[in-house]
């Protein structure tokens, strides 16, 4: 090869405007080298290449390993100088999709999801005719900044479905699609592929992620911008998802950590060829993900492994960031396939409700033997993709009997029998609170005690006797299932986020409440109940911290209260007239969330522990649950 002066200082000269300069792009025959040799903290694959071509993302210990490993490489064109019109800036964007709620306020709503590193909006659009969407698909653009075309076709896309309802309502009647152009503001911003902390986004996901990823982060989901998909998982878990990207024309399936077939690749392989047949672009071709290049950390395996959703790569140019008179180009090329692709009609839909009361319960679908669990929306809604339609699935969730069927039409109306319910269907409280560390009290000993997070394995812990000891040290914000010998208690375990968003202040007047919030934030709810009884669902458009809940024509002599539903979960305001005191967990005898029989399970907090007492408003209660999707990270 020679010596790797020449070549590098000219890679230096055409990287030097598209990234630091320890990072370059480069294309690299990998005819002599297995992909795995090329795996590590200083390699990594990135879009694009094909046969026994490459591209890679590398630093300078990278460049070295290369040479000796006797590999030569050429370095790779560099994004623009600046972002060419009329690709969208960070601020373009939520200008587009504010638009685009301002032309469709029926079906359109913007949802800030958080911010990134440098403080930019992450900004959802949420697409339906549904006011209560039995299902939800996702589609991301621009996990990395530097291709913005994915951003472009995502808006186009979610335009393209907002003005065209005639072919969309059999979609939109039931399903709520959910648009992210810019997952990655900042990288968008600075046309880099990393964020603003040099992270590669699409490594930084918790299922199989590992440290000798190319940038992959300190830890799995370290950066806020995945945090703010994960919430949003976390609120909408979707049955389908797209992550739009460019450098290539192709569409991946899972698995892409491993070249091991996932239990629904001939299922996914369909998908892929479908897409294929309504795609335009030129050369468009198909592929496994980890037969294309290996990864780990990134958004399918992770929707796949964890959620259970059927969830694809779309690389839709070779050039990363098209000249801009062929941005429509590339957008007619997929929109059809984007379109097709979602408006599936084969989807499985349901609801899951508890038998004696008729609410909801937020559960997990486990297919017999096949594939991830997949779990439910918070108001036990579902709707999933299935590639064995007419197999068993089980239906399971803490504190009731596991309920198995085999679907025989496209919908079901699931019931499921709580274990051993009391004759006081008021469950008080209705969740174990666990905010940092503390010891429970069993009423027997136990043997072995785990935590069943939806999605997740089971996670066992430390049980002496009757003594339960519990910590929230690695577990993420939400909602965990408490199994004792192999028995799942009626009460969940709710972790918080450190840093929820508290409300501050509030105050009620006449024909409103007015409730300070610490963060703003759009796509909120309010929930209104009278004695008792949800009576009404509000949407609320917020403008920065203040948020306004309309109370014209209440009765003020009766107990009114009020559910703040928002993106990272549920607070509220009880008894609005007559005390409005805050908290994080429904007040007796509210339609709140539904959690089965009165725990054998006695709450002796230490650091953590339920409260329903009345308080100041001037303290910081009412945790907003799975806070983080508020989080400004330093």
């Amino acid at each position: 090869m020679g010596t790797m002066t020449g070549p590098l200082f000219a890679l230096v000269l055409a990287c030097a405007q598209a990234a630091p300069p320890t990072r370059y792009d480069v294309s690299v025959d990998l005819r002599a080298v297995p992909a795995s040799a090329l795996r590590g903290p200083h390699i990594g694959f990135a879009e694009g290449g094909q046969g026994t071509v490459r591209h890679l993302s590398v630093d300078d210990q990278g460049l070295a390993i290369l040479s000796n490993m006797g590999l030569s490489w050429t370095p790779l064109p560099g994004p623009p100088d600046t972002i060419p019109a009329p690709y969208h800036t960070p601020v373009d964007m939520v200008d587009a999709l504010d638009g685009l709620a301002s032309t469709f306020p029926e079906t359109v709503r913007r949802v800030d999801l958080g911010w990134s590193v440098d403080g930019r909006p992450i900004v959802a659009v949420r697409i339906t005719n549904a006011a209560e969407p039995e299902g939800h698909v996702r589609v991301l653009g621009a996990h990395h900044g530097d291709e913005l075309i994915s951003a472009e076709v995502a808006l186009a896309f979610a335009k393209h479905l907002a003005a065209t309802p005639d072919l969309t309502a059999s979609l939109l009647d039931h399903v709520a699609v959910w648009v992210v152009p810019h997952v990655n503001p900042d990288g968008v911003a600075a046309l880099t592929r990393h964020n603003a902390r040099d992270v590669d986004l699409n490594r930084n996901y918790p299922y199989q992620w590992s440290s000798d990823e190319f940038r992959p982060g300190n830890a799995p989901l370290s950066e806020p911008e995945t945090r703010a998909i994960e919430a949003l998982a976390l609120r909408a878990p979707p049955s389908l998802g797209l992550s739009l990207h460019s450098g290539a024309t192709n569409f991946g399936w899972v698995w892409n950590h491993t070249v091991e077939p996932a239990a629904d690749a001939a299922h996914h392989q369909l998908v892929a060829e479908s897409y294929a047949q309504w795609c335009t672009a030129e050369g468009f071709w198909i592929t496994n993900g980890a037969e294309w290049y290996p990864t780990n950390g990134d958004t399918n395996d992770w929707a796949y492994g964890y959620w259970g959703t059927f969830d694809y790569t779309v690389e839709l140019s070779p050039t990363k960031t098209p000249p801009a008179d062929q941005i429509e180009t590339w957008i007619d090329a997929h929109l059809d396939s984007l379109v097709h692709t979602v408006n599936d009609s084969s989807a499985f839909r349901g609801h899951v409700t508890d038998r004696i009361t008729g609410r909801p319960v937020r559960s997990i679908l486990t297919r017999s033997s096949r594939g991830p669990p997949f779990r439910t929306t918070d108001d036990g809604r579902f709707q999933l993709h299935l590639s064995d339609f007419g197999a068993p699935i089980e239906v399971s969730a803490p504190g009731y009997e596991t309920h198995g069927f085999e679907p025989t039409s496209s919908t079901a109306a699931i019931v499921l029998t709580p274990i051993g319910r009391s004759s006081d269907r008021t469950l008080w409280p209705p969740v174990i609170h666990l905010r940092d560390f503390g010891q429970l009290r069993l009423d027997e000993p136990a043997s072995e005690v785990s935590l069943l997070p939806p999605g997740r394995p089971e996670q066992p812990v430390e049980v002496s006797g009757r003594s339960l000891f519990l910590t929230s040290e690695g577990l993420p914000p939400g909602l965990w299932g408490v199994v004792v010998d192999g028995r799942p208690l009626a009460r969940p375990l709710l972790v918080d986020a450190p840093d929820a968003a508290p409300i501050l202040d509030r105050q009620v007047l006449a024909d409103r409440l007015v409730l300070e919030l610490a963060a703003g934030g759009t796509g909120r709810q309010a929930w209104l109940y009278l004695d008792g009884q949800l009576q009404e669902k509000q949407w609320i458009d917020q403008t920065g911290t203040e948020l306004t809940i309309d109370l014209a024509g209440w009765p003020t002599n009766a107990r009114i209260d009020v559910a703040l539903h928002a993106p990272g979960g549920v607070v509220w305001v009880a008894d609005v007239f007559n005390g409005a005191w805050t908290a994080s967990v429904s007040p007796p005898g509210t339609d709140g969330l539904d959690t089965g029989l009165q725990s054998a399970l006695a709450a002796r907090p230490v650091a953590c522990g339920c409260t329903s007492t009345p308080v100041p408003p001037s303290l910081i209660l009412g945790w907003i649950w799975m806070g983080w999707l508020r989080r400004r990270d330093p």
